[in-house]
């Protein structure tokens, strides 16, 4: 950051609008100024220029940020810099900064409990109900998550579209075991879908009575006629109904 003082001639010549007297800071040099000499691009280039036409560095000080406060800009002649003054914080202020950030860090920690309290109620409650509140679960992460049997998380289906899932088999993450792709780990939380039906893993993703699924194409929906079903329709006689 740089910084020159207005004088009556910096003012008029480059109109600006700050009062004679003031300091004026820049992130970097304009690209056009005229003190000694009028130049109308490229001004940044003509260090030749800079020192005589007034410009200095502005040095921000050292201070204690807890008990010291950074005051006015002004120019430190022994120095040949800008810097500002350092202002001692008087008792009163101290306390009503520690007060003021106690009291941030208490909504914070408040904030952070509720948001904790509505997740832990979100992946204990029903199909129904989490899907209504899908906002308050996670989103999948491939980053070496320990993931429970049940648990829901968000991610993408291969159409882009944000949908939950549930864990069916507990596991480490991995980059590419995302849940669309990966039927054998998660199964898509939906509602009054009929679902292709997906090779079940064991148990823990078998098919109960009353699930329907279509098979071979997707008018020909059945239904499961028994719990625990890892079979196929059609494979074993009495497990599926053609619905």
């Amino acid at each position: 950051m740089i910084a020159i003082t207005v004088t009556q001639i910096v003012k008029d010549q480059n109109e600006l609008s700050e009062a004679v007297g003031s300091i004026k800071t820049y992130s970097d040099y304009p690209n056009k100024f005229w003190v000694t000499e009028r130049v109308v691009g490229g001004y940044l280039y003509r260090t030749d220029l800079h020192i005589p036409d007034g410009f200095r560095d502005v040095v921000q000080p050292s201070y204690n940020t807890e008990t010291q406060s950074r005051g006015a800009i002004y120019f430190d002649e022994p120095n040949d810099y800008f810097t500002y003054f350092v202002i001692d914080k008087t008792d009163a202020q101290i306390q009503a900064e520690k007060v003021s950030a106690s009291e941030q860090r208490k909504t914070e920690i408040i904030q952070a409990d509720i948001v904790v309290t509505a997740e832990a109620e979100a992946q204990a409650s029903d199909d129904d109900t989490s899907l209504d509140n899908q906002p308050l679960f996670p989103f999948w992460s491939g980053d070496g998550n320990e993931y429970a049997l049940g648990f829901k998380v968000q991610d993408f289906t291969v159409d882009n579209e944000l949908a939950l899932y549930k864990v069916v088999q507990a596991h480490t993450s991995q980059p590419t075991w995302n849940p669309a792709n990966t039927p054998a780990l998660f199964t898509r939380i939906q509602l009054d879908v009929v679902l292709e039906w997906v090779q079940p893993t064991g148990a823990q993703d078998a098919y109960n009575i009353g699930d329907q699924v279509w098979f071979g194409v997707e008018t020909d929906v059945y239904e499961s006629t028994v719990d625990a079903n890892v079979f196929a329709p059609l494979v074993v006689a009495g497990q599926w109904v053609l619905v």
